[in-house]
């Protein structure tokens, strides 16, 4: 085993095409995570990860391909597939981060909360909130109902973002101020509780410049001994179930530094988009 960095929550772009930029994602991670780091590449309902990992430059051949992550041998880097999922939970809308699931898999949008968990659990992949009090956060709906973190055999929820680069971004009731520190609060006050619950810190960027800018340390195994796709998860789950050990005993290891031009950034390039659905109502 040995100690590397991990962000895991990153889109790369606003918009979905990541044509010609492998070398350049691989390299920030290398630059910024160091030998071993892990990054996870984040689809919305599009496959920015798979077309990512088909690229095919000189200098990156080298790779360890499996359904739901890619090593870079000459680069020492892990690019690990996700998705993040709106979800609908007693009438609120929020997201939910699923890693570790096949690049080709696509688990629908907008169904309730367990219903979505129940889709993550047949397909082997490990759940976790993203920043649970901004924009799309279900931090009151686990605060007010702390057995949804166990609600689905399969499929418990293994990460809660204490700090999210992105959330940094204050804007109004759209983007509340506190949001990361109300978080931090809750996981240590009650939520370190739970007995599967690994506290994160995590990027939320959309430009290449702020990969790595916030992470978490964990002990991961050589990447000759991760065989397959469920040997990735389970070596995934162990990481981050000694995240939380270390948090417990006090030696949490991470960056948290905030992304706010980024945030501000992404905000701006997705406001004709807002605005337009706003206008369809």
């Amino acid at each position: 085993m040995r100690t590397i960095k991990a962000d895991l929550h990153n889109h790369i772009r606003t918009w979905s095409s990541m044509e010609g930029l492998l070398g350049k994602v691989v390299d920030k991670a290398r630059q910024t995570l160091g030998p071993g780091g892990t990054l996870g590449i984040i689809d919305s309902d599009d496959s920015r990860y798979k077309q990512l990992v088909s690229q095919h430059q000189k200098g990156y051949a080298d790779r360890l391909s499996l359904k739901n992550a890619t090593y870079f041998s000459a680069q020492d880097i892990w690019l690990v597939h996700g998705q993040e999922i709106p979800v609908t939970q007693n009438d609120q809308q929020g997201h939910l981060l699923v890693l570790g699931t096949g690049a080709d898999v696509r688990i629908p949008s907008k169904m309730s909360l367990t219903d979505t968990l129940t889709a993550v659990a047949n397909e082997n992949g490990a759940p976790g909130i993203v920043h649970p009090f901004h924009k799309y956060g279900l931090g009151a709906a686990f605060i007010n109902d702390p057995d949804l973190f166990t609600a689905v055999k399969g499929a418990k929820i293994r990460f809660w973002e204490i700090y999210n680069g992105s959330a940094e971004f204050h804007l109004g009731r759209m983007f509340p101020a506190r949001a990361n520190e109300l978080s931090e609060e809750h996981y240590a006050e009650t939520l370190y509780k739970q007995p599967l619950l690994a506290p994160v810190s995590f990027t939320d960027g959309h430009k290449i410049r702020v990969i790595g800018r916030c992470c978490t340390e964990m002990l991961m195994p050589p990447h000759k001994e991760v065989k397959d796709e469920e040997a990735f998860v389970d070596a995934l789950g162990n990481a981050l179930s000694g995240v939380r050990q270390a948090w417990l005993e006090c030696h949490w290891a991470g960056q948290k530094r905030p992304a706010r031009l980024d945030a501000f950034i992404h905000a701006v390039e997705l406001a004709p988009l807002v605005i337009a659905n706003e206008l369809k109502r």
